[in-house]
């Protein structure tokens, strides 16, 4: 109708109602007679009269009515009424002026007009226009059934009232009988707006539902999200397939009035049939009482179905299996905040409330659910794919699930799964599962159950074909799970919500989940799995899963609790398969099941499939023992029946023995079955008649033993076999197959022409093996060579069944080529028959083929030496099969050697020998030469070749061919003779060794050398080997060592004889006295320039006899005399073969003296001559004979020059007196004088002993000065005083010698005064330590009594407050920590705004502290001075911020903060100091404790019995206690201290109580150790020892005894306090005072030296002076003495 106006007003008209920038206003008028008209009016005038308005509603009226089907039953509407006018939705009346601002534009209006008769109608036609898309009519579903069309409709009142407020009410009521279907639902509702139209709900593919479908992808389990909207025909669709006519009623809030739609299946079907134009009825009415008071916040939809397509319907089932669909919106405990079972939606079925029906698989399945905790696993999946209608635009898909796998226990020996079944039977379910083929899948989406998605498993829950230890177990209890499948709307469901669509990369990732084969629709599909956090891989998955069955196996299955006899206990493991796994298990005689009684020795018959081992026949067996795991009580016990099969002998079966009180279990070859079979019904006891029959069956049956037919049998059967010889040659070709056959045990060989009845040939289905062995030693079986094996199964040839046909021809080639013997074992499988084994002789072959040297890998290649005899060779003759025979006779040989290079042997006295079995021919004593072995050296390889006269047969053996013994040795080159002299080295020497030959001897022969005047320079020894060319190199390694003149001898021996004896002749050389010798010298003068020279034997000096000490040419002469007593050290040097020797001192008094003159290294250079010294006369001088002779005078004792200028008499004397060396202190220092004063004693109590010291040491002299002045006369007697000593000649006086005592005067009383300010320094010194002792004592003292009063251990030296740590850390002089804790007083570390100060964090020693003194000194031991200083920075940069360097790389104070702030305090930084960056340093990796210190999570050590070891304290790292501040820095990844700092400088640090502990436990320390009383055992096993005393240690915590105190405890705490500062202050003066002592103790200890030596050298001196009578005005100003 709409369409038509539409074409009558033009093309103008069309394209302003698609003109979104024009007005227009859509009316519906329901006309009174039941026609209702649609009018579109663009853009009108604000204002339109109503006439006009009427005439446009009569214009398109009239082609309605004439459309109408009806029209004959239509009304007349009196459209020239006064009293006509139209009324809206809300009530208003519209009688002169249709005002459009009244209406919204391009909304749609309902309009009823009035004509004044008061008459109308309920339903208007053609109201509702539901003409759907063409192409959603491609895509319309398969067939429903009555459930899913209901189904259907329930998901839209679903998704309706869950839109719905929280106030406001969730219900859908369903009502079902023969006349009418009824859904009522509370949802949002719909009327006749553009938005909330009804007509959506009966068009296809208007309803926007499945819009909402992306807001359900994602969220929480169970996906309580009922955005079930897929395609938008469910409403009309399900509820044509529901009944032939459906009426929809719909209110919302906001509307009054309810309007309805009329859909009737035969109208829509005529409809459609042209033009796809479907519309439909409607109306709209007042709501009823009812459908207020179900709906109390006033909106709701009623979808009634008339004459509905079913006869009769179970409801009780109905509202069963609408509860098992829904269950989650009916009942759901997930949703709910405190865990309890919350309804979200009310349902009703026929006004009961299916919350409170007890029925449905649901609710049976959950009731017989273990209450052990489900497998819950959570899967995320995306892909990619393209967008429809967009080219190349690709979008990415995501679906969510969960996996909750739920464990069905078994329950007294009864499967939970069993019961559910049983349940719903008993409740008349349609259900036709059962346990083995139960489904353990099922799948909800959104919520919603799809029934037809019930899968038997998951790729990763089904064990059945699981191998391992468990695998038993585990395929057993798989079958008790059910896995609840929850997925959000990323999945995608069939048209009908049955199923998951099945080529939805989705559902086909899901139902692959756990296989290793990938589908092509799963490439590119991520999936991830979560079970909890945790992300778990496919491999995890299946692990954790297996683990969890056995969990819940262990926890909950109770299969069999006991039996009904005493059991036996086993210990020990069951010996065999006996599917029992526990370590305890009871084994019974008699048990009940299924209420019938099970005993030992009953018969049983085992149903074919009943179970592993049971699969192609029924097995009759014997029960021997029932097999429960655990004791009596325990759950998840595995129940087993232990039986022996009938075809088992009574011997092979299970036996249990006892022994000692210990009883165990052998299987053997029973049969272990699962006592699952009895419930199954698939073990039945057997009567006496039947078992007798399978008895005698059984020895019918029973094979006896295997037989092989003749080749006539075999060919009456046509089969190409034959018999097995049992002699044959090498190269026999044996049959095509072997035929056997198994005879019964009354099979007679004697009736061999009933041989093929097969009364006599068993045709059981039995493998028959055989496996045939090769023996090549036929005297000895044992090492068999494996040729062939096979198995097959019987066959039937010409009706004779039980043939076994072997090919063998076919499957090896060789077959009977090898001599030996060939054995043909033939057995059958699980069998009682015996095995048959045919044994067949292989001879070697008469066609001989080769010769072959007998020998193994070691004794080749074959070696000989030329001129000695070879070994004997053993030769072998082969047939053409490489089988070893006899000789026929000793033939003719020949032996040949040949090389590369041609050399030529000679081979004689060969001599041939056959063995006494002919199998060995031996060709030996034969004799190699060849004089040109060293073409070939140093290999010597070469061939040898044994063949016969006749050529016909030949064997090459690889050969070396060595050289002979060693029978001649050569010197190369000749030595000149002429060359040698001693100390050279012989350039070139080498020996050269020949055999008997002439062939150079093989390398590494060991002769030994013996050298007589050489020496061997490279320390090698005398045993030499022979080189690769045949000699022994001696070049540059013979150095002369003989003498001039003596002969050298060289050597050459081997095995003690002799090969080369060589002698060298070495140079003459002779030493003699070029110079004259005076022959009668006077006694003390001297022989001057004395020449030695060195010549040939031809008399001409050896000018290379040279002195060259850097070169290493040592040439010099010694001159000794007798009988005086020379230097032996005073050598001369020779210059040229010429030395002279200055002079030679004579001795005093007379005599002959001999001397001999001799080279220093070559003592054969030497000669001697005698000089007779004459006696000197007496020499005088001015009346006066000097004491000292030249020697002594002159080494007379120098005194450091004197200070005090006035001393005339030494500024006069120094000249002379100063030069003199130090001789003449040797002189005076006689035995009579050297002994000297005793160490200076000092007292502290007394500080002027330096008067009474220097008195005491000029006492000491005084008893040796008589001696020592009378030996000093004698020397000064000396008649040699006038040549040795000028200066004193000189003097007409002793002026010299006053001279010299005024010197030593001066130099006294300076040292005097020096000794007596020292030593009263030192006794000052003393008195004030004496001081400071008295007092550190008195503050000690009143330290303790306060210790006593307060009772807490307060004086130990333990730092306990950060204020006394920080002080003595400023301290330690010169140190960056010093210096930033200064800092910190004013400027706080971490101070945001301070540029030095804010990236450091503070030092090692301030950041943690410890609750224990002696722990905090051994782990400040531990760490050292420097980590303990170390400067803790936020950054490496921060670090590196401390110090700066300039381009020289020297060090730049000028652009370091830190040394501005340094220079500020008036300090400085000295050495090296130490910074940690905290960003840098790698975490502790494992986590932490629950405690607020968040200590680190460490393992304790364990020894090797896994015990804790003794005394162990715990982790250094985590012994550590940081404050409340510090336990808040972090790293910029949240990182504390801890894990970083203290970590990094730890690590697994281990603290015992004692170093015993410690030490005990060596064995599990990785990373060292340390004891509380002060044992430290370092990371590389190195242990300190002793006791340290740290300076800087860790704060000590007190003790919470310490922490609460009384009043006066704390006074006295605050009084030691000050009282050990004090203390402190002392220790320093007392350390000050010691140093200061020191320093002056040792001055005053050099002092005293001084002053000692000076009176030692003055005493001798002054009474020399005294006694020689000299002058008394000299001697009377020389007071002192």
């Amino acid at each position: 109708m709409e369409a038509e106006m539409s074409s009558r007003r033009g093309k103008k008209r069309l394209f302003v109602e698609r003109d979104d920038d024009e007005k227009f206003y859509d009316f519906k008028i329901l006309i009174p007679n039941g026609i209702s008209v649609g009018l579109k009016l663009p853009n009108p005038v604000p204002e339109m009269p109503f006439s006009d308005f009427v005439s446009l509603i009569r214009e398109e009226y009239l082609p309605a009515l004439k459309a109408s089907k009806s029209m004959k039953q239509r009304r007349t509407v009196n459209w020239k009424d006064d009293r006509l006018f139209l009324r809206d939705k809300n009530g208003a009346e519209i009688r002169n002026v249709v005002k459009f601002k009244n209406f919204e534009r391009n909304e749609r209006h309902f309009l009823w007009l009035h004509d004044g008769s008061g008459e109308s109608v309920q339903i208007f036609e053609n109201m509702w226009d539901l003409t759907p898309d063409t192409d959603l009519l491609k895509e319309l579903p398969e067939e429903y059934n009555f459930k899913t069309a209901l189904a259907d409709l329930i998901d839209n009142s679903l998704q309706a009232v869950w839109s719905n407020n929280d106030n406001d009410r969730k219900f859908i009521r369903v009502d079902i009988n023969e006349k009418r279907i009824s859904i009522f639902d509370t949802g949002p509702g719909m009327d006749g707006s553009e938005r909330n139209s009804i007509v959506k709900w009966g068009k296809m593919g208007a309803s926007l539902h499945r819009c909402l479908r992306k807001h359900a992808i994602g969220g929480k389990p169970p996906y309580l999200m009922p955005y079930f909207g897929m395609f938008g025909y469910g409403g009309p669709i399900a509820s044509m397939h529901l009944g032939r006519r459906t009426l929809v009623s719909s209110k919302t809030q906001i509307s009054k009035k309810v309007y309805t739609l009329h859909l009737a299946k035969d109208a829509l079907v005529s409809n459609s049939s042209s033009e796809h134009s479907w519309k439909t009825d409607g109306g709209i009415r007042d709501p009823c009482k009812d459908e207020i008071k179900s709906s109390p916040h006033g909106s709701f939809t009623k979808v009634e179905i008339f004459e509905p397509a079913i006869t009769s319907m179970d409801i009780s089932q109905f509202q069963c299996w609408l509860k098992d669909i829904y269950f989650p919106y009916i009942q759901c405990d997930e949703t709910s905040s405190t865990g309890k079972t919350n309804t979200p939606v009310e349902f009703q079925v026929n006004g009961i409330d299916l919350a409170e029906i007890h029925g449905g698989e649901v609710a049976i399945t959950n009731l017989h659910s273990s209450n052990g905790p489900d497998f819950v696993v959570q899967l995320y999946f995306s892909y990619e794919e393209s967008v429809p209608k967009s080219s190349g635009s690709i979008s990415r898909v995501e679906a969510n699930a969960r996996l909750k796998c739920v464990y069905f226990p078994v329950v007294e020996g009864k499967e939970n799964i069993e019961i559910i079944l049983d349940d719903l039977k008993e409740g008349q379910f349609p259900i036709t599962e059962k346990f083995e083929t139960f489904s353990h899948v099922s799948v909800r989406r959104l919520g919603r159950l799809l029934p037809d998605a019930r899968w038997a498993w998951l790729p990763f829950m089904d064990l059945k074909h699981k191998k391992g230890d468990k695998a038993h177990l585990l395929k057993r209890c798989c079958m008790r799970v059910k896995c609840f499948v929850d997925t959000d709307a990323g999945f995608k469901p069939t048209p009908s919500k049955t199923d998951l669509a099945h080529q939805n990369p989705c559902t086909i990732a899901l139902k692959n989940l756990g296989n290793n084969l990938t589908t092509e629709r799963e490439k590119g599909i991520l999936m991830e799995i979560y079970r909890g956090e945790k992300l778990l891989t496919l491999p995890q998955l299946e692990k954790e899963y297996q683990d969890w069955i056995i969990q819940m196996h262990n926890k909950y299955d109770a299969e069999v609790d006991h039996g009904e006899d005493k059991p036996t206990i086993l210990l020990s493991p069951v010996k065999g398969k006996s599917g029992i796994s526990a370590d305890v298990v009871r084994v019974h005689q008699v048990l009940k099941r299924k209420g019938a009684t099970w005993k030992s020795d009953q018969k049983i018959k085992l149903l074919k499939g009943a179970c592993a081992g049971v699969h192609n026949n029924n097995v009759y067996a014997t029960i021997e023992y029932f097999l429960l795991e655990g004791l009596q009580g325990d759950v998840g016990g595995e129940a087993r029946i232990i039986c022996r099969p009938l075809s088992i002998p009574d011997d092979e079966g299970c036996v249990l023995r006892k022994h000692d009180g210990e009883a165990n279990l052998e299987i053997r070859k029973s049969l272990s079955v699962p006592i699952s079979v009895i419930d199954s019904r698939k073990c039945l006891a057997v009567e006496p008649i039947e078992w007798n029959i399978q008895v005698e069956k059984q020895r019918q049956k029973s094979p006896s033993t295997i037989d092989l037919l003749s080749a006539e049998q075999c060919q009456e059967l046509e089969v190409d076999g034959g018999e097995l010889p049992a002699v044959a040659n090498a190269g026999k070709v044996p049959s095509k197959e072997i035929v056997a056959v198994v005879r019964p045990a009354n099979y007679k060989p004697s009736s061999a022409s009933k041989s093929l009845d097969q009364k006599f040939i068993i045709k059981d289905n039995m493998e028959m093996s055989l496996e045939v062995k090769f023996y090549g030693d036929r005297k000895n079986f044992r090492n068999a060579q494996h040729v062939y094996s096979t198995r097959v199964t019987p066959s039937s040839y010409s009706g004779v069944h039980g043939v076994y046909v072997f090919p063998i021809r076919s499957k090896l080639s060789d077959w009977f080529q090898k001599a030996g013997v060939y054995a043909f074992s033939f057995s059958l499988t699980n069998s009682s028959c015996k095995d048959f084994v045919k044994k067949v002789e292989i001879n070697a072959s008469p066609e001989i083929e080769k010769w072959k040297l007998i020998s193994d890998d070691q004794s080749l290649p074959y070696c000989a030496t030329v001129g000695s005899s070879c070994e004997t060779l053993s030769i072998a003759c082969y047939d053409k099969y490489g089988n070893r025979t006899s000789f026929t006779s000793n033939p003719d040989v020949v032996v040949k050697i040949q090389t590369s290079k041609g050399v030529p042997f000679r081979v004689k006295q060969l001599k041939t020998a056959l063995s006494s079995s002919k199998l060995i021919l031996e060709v030996k004593e034969f004799l190699i030469e060849s004089s040109d072995l060293d073409k070939i050296r140093p290999s010597y390889g070469a061939t040898l070749f044994i063949c016969t006269s006749d050529k016909l047969f030949s064997v090459a053996v690889p050969c070396h061919v060595f050289p002979g013994c060693l029978r001649r040795v050569r010197a190369q080159p000749q030595v000149q003779k002429s060359n040698l002299l001693p100390g050279c080295i012989i350039k070139n020497l080498k020996l050269e060794m020949f055999d008997g030959y002439g062939n150079h001897v093989k390398k590494g022969l060991e002769v030994e050398l013996v050298v007589v005047g050489f020496q061997i320079v490279d320390q090698l020894g005398l045993k030499r080997k022979v080189d690769d060319h045949g000699f022994i190199d001696l070049c540059s390694l013979l150095k002369v060592t003989a003498g001039y003149g003596k002969i050298a001898l060289l050597s050459v021996l081997l095995d003690k004889k002799v090969f080369l004896k060589q002698e060298f002749q070495i140079e003459r050389r002779e030493l003699r006295l070029v110079s004259m010798v005076p022959e009668s010298p006077t006694a003390g003068s001297t022989l001057q320039n004395l020449v030695f020279e060195v010549v040939d034997s031809d008399g001409v000096v050896d000018d290379t006899i040279h002195d060259e000490e850097k070169n290493g040419q040592s040439h010099t002469l010694m001159v000794k005399a007798e009988p005086l007593s020379t230097e032996e050290n005073i050598r001369y040097a020779f210059k040229h073969g010429r030395c002279t020797v200055p002079a030679i001192s004579l001795p005093r008094k007379e005599g002959i003296v001999s001397f001999i003159a001799s080279h220093s290294r070559h003592s054969d250079l030497s000669l001697s001559f005698k000089v007779n010294v004459s006696k000197a006369p007496k020499a005088e001088r001015d009346g006066f004979q000097y004491p000292f002779s030249d020697e002594n005078f002159l080494d007379f004792p120098l005194l450091e020059p004197v200070e005090n200028p006035s001393v005339s008499m030494e500024n006069n004397y120094q000249d002379n007196v100063m030069q003199t060396p130090n001789a003449m202190r040797n002189a005076i220092q006689s035995p009579h004088t050297s002994k000297k004063a005793p160490h200076l004693q000092t007292s502290s109590s007394s500080p002027k002993p330096a008067k009474n010291l220097i008195v005491s040491m000029q006492n000491k002299k005084k008893d040796n000065v008589t001696k020592t002045s009378n030996v000093i006369r004698d020397e000064f007697q000396s008649p040699h005083m006038s040549k040795k000593a000028p200066q004193l000649q000189s003097s007409p006086s002793l002026k010299p010698v006053e001279n010299l005592l005024v010197s030593m005067e001066s130099k006294k009383k300076k040292l005097e005064i020096d000794v007596d300010k020292f030593a009263t320094l030192v006794g000052n010194l003393e008195t004030q330590m004496e001081t400071c002792y008295e007092k550190q004592t008195e503050i000690k003292q009143s330290m303790k009594d306060l210790q006593d009063s307060t009772g807490l251990n307060l004086l130990n030296d333990d730092v306990s407050t950060k204020e006394e740590l920080m002080e003595e850390i400023e301290s330690i002089d010169h140190s960056l920590a010093a210096v930033l804790c200064n800092i910190s007083r004013s400027v706080p570390f971490q101070a945001p705004q301070h540029p030095l100060m804010r990236d450091i964090i503070g030092l090692v020693a301030l950041l943690g502290s410890v609750r224990c003194s002696k722990l905090s000194r051994v782990l400040s031991e531990y760490l050292g001075l420097d980590q303990m200083l170390a400067v803790v920075t936020r950054s490496f940069a921060a670090a590196q911020a401390l110090e700066k360097y300039d381009q020289n790389g020297d060090h730049d104070s000028r652009q370091a903060a830190l040394y501005a702030e340094v220079s500020a305090l008036g300090k400085s930084i000295k050495g090296r100091f130490f910074a940690i960056p905290l960003e840098d340093i790698s975490p502790f990796p494992n986590g932490f404790g629950n405690d607020p210190q968040r200590k680190l999570s460490l393992p304790a050590p364990n020894l090797d019995n896994g015990y804790v070891p003794s005394g162990f304290r715990g982790f250094a790292v985590n012994m550590i206690e940081l404050d409340i501040d510090h336990l808040q820095i972090k790293t910029t990844n949240g990182h504390g201290l801890r894990e970083t700092l203290f970590y990094s400088l730890f690590g697994k640090l281990q603290v015992y109580q004692t170093r015993k502990d410690m030490l005990a436990a060596r064995a599990c320390i990785k990373n060292g150790a340390v004891s509380i009383d002060g044992g430290i055992l370092k990371e590389n096993g190195s242990i300190s020892v002793g006791l340290g005393d740290p300076r800087i240690y860790f704060r000590v915590i007190p003790e919470k005894s310490e922490m609460f105190v009384s009043q006066k405890s704390r006074e006295n705490m605050m009084r030691i306090r000050e009282l050990k500062s004090e203390s402190k202050k002392i220790d320093d003066d007392m350390d000050k005072l010691l140093k200061e002592h020191e320093k002056a103790n040792s001055k005053l200890k050099r002092k005293r030296i001084q002053y000692e030596k000076l009176l030692d050298e003055m005493d001798p001196v002054k009474h020399y002076y005294l006694e020689c009578g000299s002058c008394s005005s000299n001697i009377s100003d020389l007071s002192p003495f």
